[in-house]
């Protein structure tokens, strides 16, 4: 959803009422941002979060903080591709605000493209330990589908905490950008969910060659 639709979406539903950010003064990123955080000081409650879209790309992990985070469809749609990759090149403003963000294109440097990929990946981590924080929420089969690749934002010990259960009914993870200790706990898992299959070598390497 473009940032226009959804500080319209956000003015009919009543959560951003008209004229409190003047047009033009600013991106319609940001000044969705900035009137949220007028309307709710406390924290992004979260029928505001979960038609964030787009927009959430451009938050801090300081932002994400604040959000609430408690149902694995607001998980889901956080995390929803149609929304942008959370590794996009982005960096903040020198102003440093973390939703006031530039494309740099192809004059970003190596140095700075790891940094971004690194602060990236901390927004991707903050969203899902913000869901995780929540009593009763865990990484189960739904939430792994949800996440997919991001599982390897998350510390070993979190990861640790994923049943076989869950991986085994879990699509499969795309664990390429895992550290070789993600991977490790990943794959400790993985032996466990699909034991039953270990009679038949094959299907069992299949299943299992996918968090080598």
């Amino acid at each position: 959803m473009p940032d226009g639709l959804m500080r319209d979406g956000l003015m009919r539903d009543g959560l951003m009422p008209d004229g409190l950010m003047p047009d033009g003064l600013m991106p319609d990123g940001l000044m969705v941002r900035v009137s949220a955080l007028q309307l709710y000081p406390a924290g992004l409650p979260e029928r505001v979060v979960k038609i964030l879209n787009a927009v959430s790309r451009e938050a801090s992990v300081a932002d994400i903080n604040t959000w609430n985070i408690t149902t694995v469809d607001t998980l889901s749609s956080l995390m929803n591709q149609k929304n942008g990759d959370w590794t996009s090149e982005k960096v903040r403003s020198p102003c440093g605000h973390g939703w006031f963000s530039r494309v740099l294109g192809h004059q970003q440097s190596d140095a700075v493209a790891q940094i971004d990929h690194k602060r990236n990946a901390a927004q991707s981590k903050a969203v899902i330990m913000r869901y995780l924080s929540v009593p009763g929420n865990t990484l189960r089969s739904t939430e792994i589908n949800a996440v997919r690749s991001y599982l390897c934002t998350l510390d070993v010990g979190v990861l640790g905490s994923i049943t076989a259960e869950s991986l085994r009914n879990a699509n499969p993870v795309n664990v390429s950008s895992c550290s070789a200790d993600q991977k490790t706990a990943l794959y400790s898992i993985a032996k466990s969910s699909f034991s039953t299959q270990r009679s038949d070598p094959t299907a069992y390497y299949q299943l299992i060659s996918t968090y080598l």
